[in-house]
């Protein structure tokens, strides 16, 4: 039903998965990524090991952006075509004070990780549309948002992170509408995982009230 990236060549043309009689895109789809060190688009800054983004309408567009966290405090801000993996608390951050943002087409390899803490490899505080990604061998969640859509994403493997409670989709609380559809998640515990995953999609209200929430079309193996 689905074929993962060949984890050995992440820059290949990308995977698709067929389900519901559909077939999508998912991940990397090609070309040669751009180190960060080439250079980043205006309003994108680097610090270490952190980028802000702070330009609105800024994108980001076939980057190798392993070894990085990435922080959007504006709005309307694109990340597509890149590659990531499991750095800092949340790997992509969109604060309060912004929304609008779109993660499509990237690949997300947690590569097994169980060292420094990682929460989420998306997190949201607000509206965002994450779609046509791949998400594998996570330490712990994959995405977390408040608002917006998640759609089309690939999720296989997680809870390396010791102590984990990893949840591919989790929502704790809304500032607007979400739905969640079409995704492909196959949260059954890896044997080599340091335990086992929690819930393919978790909606729990945490940090506030949660409304109009969809969820339709999804497959759901294990979790």
């Amino acid at each position: 039903m689905a074929t993962l990236i060949n984890q050995s060549g992440m820059f290949g043309s990308g995977s698709s998965v067929a389900m519901n009689g559909s077939t999508f895109q998912v991940g990397l789809q090609g070309g040669s990524l751009k180190s960060v060190g080439s250079g980043l688009p205006a309003g994108v800054s680097v610090s270490g090991n952190a980028i802000a983004i702070k330009q609105a309408g800024a994108v980001l567009d076939g980057y190798d952006l392993r070894g990085y966290s990435v922080t959007v405090q504006a709005n309307g801000v694109t990340i597509k075509n890149s590659l990531l993996n499991a750095t800092g608390y949340h790997t992509i951050t969109q604060t309060a004070g912004a929304s609008g943002l779109v993660v499509e087409f990237n690949t997300f390899d947690g590569q097994k990780a169980n060292g420094t803490i990682n929460g989420d490899m998306v997190m949201s505080e607000t509206v965002a549309t994450i779609r046509n990604n791949e998400f594998f061998n996570l330490p712990a969640d994959g995405v977390n948002t408040a608002g917006g859509l998640i759609e089309h994403n690939y999720f296989s493997g997680a809870s390396y992170q010791s102590g984990a409670h990893a949840d591919a989709i989790s929502i704790h609380r809304t500032v607007a509408p979400v739905t969640i559809r079409g995704n492909y998640i196959d949260f059954i515990k890896p044997s080599d995982a340091a335990q086992g995953t929690n819930a393919a999609i978790k909606i729990v209200s945490h940090f506030g009230a949660i409304t109009d929430v969809t969820v339709d079309g999804n497959v759901l193996l294990g979790g």
